[in-house]
């Protein structure tokens, strides 16, 4: 069975907790299930604990795919459970000029990208290649720089332009899809966490069972060959990126379950709400 969570919200719609949870809950009754995050995005200085990890562990890696992982009991490879990483840095003010260019520069992952890692199989075998935006990396904070720059070298990171980096997120899709269908063949139930509020995170991510839209306090559940030939439809005439709250426009759910509000310590654990959910969704 295969499943996609994504988010009404562009931010905190509840996603990871969410695919934590289940994740957890359907290892936790004997299914071979695995959680994975195909494009991950993470801010270094937000998330600094994401660098510290990273340098540790010799590889790029994002917290929410550190969970998945983690959720998954590590029997993949980080590396399957997240293929394609981007790990963001802040500008610097003073080196982007004014006001304006600050704002425009941070709301632009093209223009915060500081270093990448892109996952690949070859031969049976997962592969990694780091990249650095030395061009994004010169305008950020300096300590987080200078820090993110000695990592970069470690790491044989190749140097990359900002416009290389827009060709390679689109040279990445296949191989993203190509690991992950390779991870659909070998796992009971696979879950998929798209990023922000993308209706699909790559063309392969919509080939699923069911799909899970959360918003705070809701996880919609529409059925996926619905949602698929929904995004398929839109993709004929928008080029730009679809978003979940132009599916839910065309697609009717099929069932709506109440998400609890969760203490931070008990995020991603599962409790009755999401039994009722998994329950849902292995019996239908």
């Amino acid at each position: 069975m295969k499943i996609l969570i994504t988010g009404l919200l562009q931010f905190d719609s509840g996603k990871t907790s969410l695919t934590v949870a289940l994740t957890k809950l359907a290892r936790s009754r004997g299914y071979d299930a695995v959680a994975v995050k195909p494009v991950s995005g993470h801010n270094l200085w937000n998330q600094f604990d994401t660098l510290l990890r990273s340098e540790k562990l010799g590889k790029l890696v994002g917290e929410d795919a550190y969970m998945l992982w983690e959720a998954s009991d590590k029997v993949e490879p980080l590396e399957v459970i997240s293929p394609f990483d981007i790990a963001t840095i802040v500008p610097d003010i003073r080196k982007v000029g004014n006001v304006t260019n600050y704002f425009r520069h941070s709301e632009n992952i093209f223009l915060t990208s500081a270093l990448v890692r892109l996952s690949k199989l070859s031969q049976n075998q997962v592969e990694s290649e780091h990249f650095v935006v030395t061009d994004n990396l010169e305008k950020g904070l300096e300590p987080l720089a200078k820090r993110v720059a000695k990592f970069a070298q470690k790491l044989n990171a190749k140097e990359i332009t900002k416009e290389r980096l827009a060709r390679l997120t689109v040279e990445a899709v296949y191989n993203i899809d190509n690991i992950l269908l390779t991870t659909f063949s070998e796992h009971d139930l696979v879950i998929i966490e798209s990023f922000n509020n993308a209706a699909s995170p790559t063309p392969a991510s919509t080939s699923v069972d069911k799909v899970i839209v959360v918003a705070p306090g809701l996880a919609i559940v529409c059925n996926g060959a619905k949602y698929n030939a929904a995004v398929q439809q839109l993709a004929k005439t928008k080029l730009l990126e679809i978003t979940s709250d132009e599916i839910l426009d065309i697609v009717q759910p099929e069932e709506i379950f109440e998400l609890k509000p969760r203490s931070a310590k008990d995020l991603g654990k599962p409790l009755c709400d999401t039994k009722n959910l998994i329950n849902y969704l292995l019996k239908n």
